[in-house]
């Protein structure tokens, strides 16, 4: 059930995915999303059990599309830049990293102060690779000044949002570098590389190799009408036509944002083969699968295929009834039978987690 990076045992191998439960989960400023606290009625929902990563935050305030109010909730209780089809099970979002600054959350102390293991999500979105490094160099800078106890933590470095007003594609040529002086300021920090499902495998394994993260984290939400290059087969392309008709305009456009990024049931079977292929070519390192986890089946697909962990995001509110029925079943499944074991050798990644 553990999943151990760099020493680091974050005791689950099911986490949220990030924005699931805000920047600070339970807390009373910055905690899980108060459109989310009537679902605490139903039946089976639950995140007990599942390892806490924070809501991706920038170095600098941002507002994106979603503005927040002091306590870190929405301004407007239904935000215009997310568009919900529960009948489908989909959802588009544009939030685009609406956030108080790295700054002002370390100096909240909240993550600090947390008695478990926690992922804290970053993104540096400067306007040319020179200034997103330096973005990256500043934020480990902070970690470094403001961490001021003994709570473990990893950070995942997203590369993924498409969003941010970058290709997530344009972003994996400076991952090395990023994560390689990200390293020299945190060298005991576990760090976690998450790309999007579009970026290729191939791609990935070139980053993967230089040595510079401990595990990776694949996808974020596919950007509207787009499909994997890297893999043209019908069954894992995003049949976008069925779920949204011929109309070619998204309906976040439609209400004057970008076009956004889709999450829900789609996306899995792109993941999946993602995992897959990454396995195939040689990729060793403990791979957190999430987007399209809507049943345990999907689960046990993702486990068969190679990955080590999961991460559970828009299902908390399309099917808040499974939610804890899933955390429960991705931590039994992920810990036991004949998982990647190879896994092991390169990041100190718990022997338990690995024998699916």
């Amino acid at each position: 059930m553990s999943f151990e990076l760099r020493g680091v045992n974050f005791v689950n191998s099911v986490f949220n995915t990030a924005g699931a439960r805000n920047f600070f989960g339970a807390s009373e400023i910055g905690g899980d999303w108060r459109q989310h606290k009537p679902l605490n009625a139903i039946p089976g929902y639950d995140w007990e059990g599942a390892t806490f990563v924070s809501k991706t935050t920038t170095l600098e305030p941002r507002q994106g599309n979603m503005p927040l109010r002091s306590d870190l909730q929405s301004e407007k209780f239904l935000p215009d830049c997310i568009y919900v089809d529960w009948r489908q099970g989909i959802v588009l979002n544009d939030v685009s990293l609406s956030g108080p600054g790295a700054n002002f959350l370390l100096t909240r102390n909240i993550w600090q102060e947390m008695k478990r293991p926690l992922l804290i999500s970053f993104m540096a979105i400067g306007e040319n690779a020179e200034g997103r490094l330096s973005e990256t160099i500043k934020f480990c800078g902070l970690i470094k000044k403001r961490w001021y106890n003994n709570t473990r933590f990893g950070l995942e470095f997203n590369a993924s949002c498409p969003n941010a007003g970058h290709d997530p594609q344009s972003l994996i040529a400076e991952a090395t570098k990023k994560l390689q002086a990200a390293r020299q300021i945190l060298p005991e920090v576990p760090f976690l590389w998450k790309i999007n499902a579009l970026t290729s495998p191939w791609q990935a394994k070139e980053v993967i190799d230089a040595g510079c993260c401990d595990a990776i984290s694949v996808s974020n939400t596919i950007p509207w009408l787009q499909n994997a290059t890297w893999d043209n087969n019908p069954a894992v392309q995003i049949n976008w036509t069925t779920l949204f008709g011929r109309d070619t305009i998204s309906p976040l456009k439609r209400r004057g944002f970008g076009n956004g990024g889709l999450s829900g049931w789609p996306l899995l079977d792109l993941v999946v083969k993602w995992v897959a292929t990454a396995r195939k070519i040689g990729i060793t390192l403990p791979i957190k699968a999430e987007g399209g986890i809507q049943k345990k089946d999907d689960i046990r697909r993702l486990a068969d295929a190679g990955a080590n962990a999961i991460g559970l995001g828009c299902v908390s509110f399309l099917r808040p009834w499974r939610l804890k029925s899933l955390i429960d079943y991705g931590n039994s499944v992920m810990s036991g039978g004949n998982n990647q074991t190879r896994a092991v050798a390169n990041c100190n990644f718990s022997k338990a987690l690995c024998q699916n």
